[in-house]
């Protein structure tokens, strides 16, 4: 009787080792979502703060060359954070508004800016109104800083205006 009883509890081993099987699968599978997710977290912390920072840049650079100037570029070159990689679209005399691009190179990623300064004449109280705005992003381009910056789907963009008045 007792042989009888063993020979009926054979099939029960295998189903509680497939049971366990399943339920440490089901874990360790949810633990890796949850390790991927994290991954993707501090990756976008980071785009997110080179794309703040190349922004921020952006501004300094526009307020430096931009904030009293009635014409824009000035004749000598810019050079903004140690980079003279700018590439400026609009320029000439009383062009306004002016815009010019930045790359940054934050190895091994690169990061760049498009800032535009607008200059509007107001009248009471008598002055120049400026607006600037920066856009950055936080791009791979790989060594390829050439490439036209914002210009790719993956990209994380932050933007920065300042306003004031002359």
């Amino acid at each position: 009787m007792l042989n009888k009883i063993i020979k009926n509890q054979r099939g029960f081993v295998i189903l509680f080792a497939t049971t366990i099987s399943g339920i440490i699968l089901i874990i360790s599978l949810g633990l890796s979502r949850i390790a991927l997710q994290e991954i993707k977290f501090s990756t976008s912390a980071t785009d997110t703060n080179n794309a703040f920072f190349a922004a921020d840049t952006g501004m300094e650079c526009g307020l430096f060359y931009g904030s009293d100037k009635t014409s824009f570029p000035d004749p000598t070159p810019m050079n903004c954070a140690g980079e003279n990689n700018i590439s400026v679209s609009a320029g000439g005399i009383d062009v306004n508004p002016w815009d010019f691009s930045i790359f940054l190179n934050n190895d091994p990623k690169y990061s760049c800016a498009k800032v535009r300064v607008t200059k509007t004449q107001i009248i009471d109280p008598a002055g120049t109104k400026t607006t600037i705005t920066s856009t950055g992003y936080s791009e791979n381009f790989y060594g390829n800083s050439t490439s036209n910056c914002g210009a790719k789907d993956n990209s994380v963009e932050r933007e920065l205006e300042v306003n004031f008045t002359q």
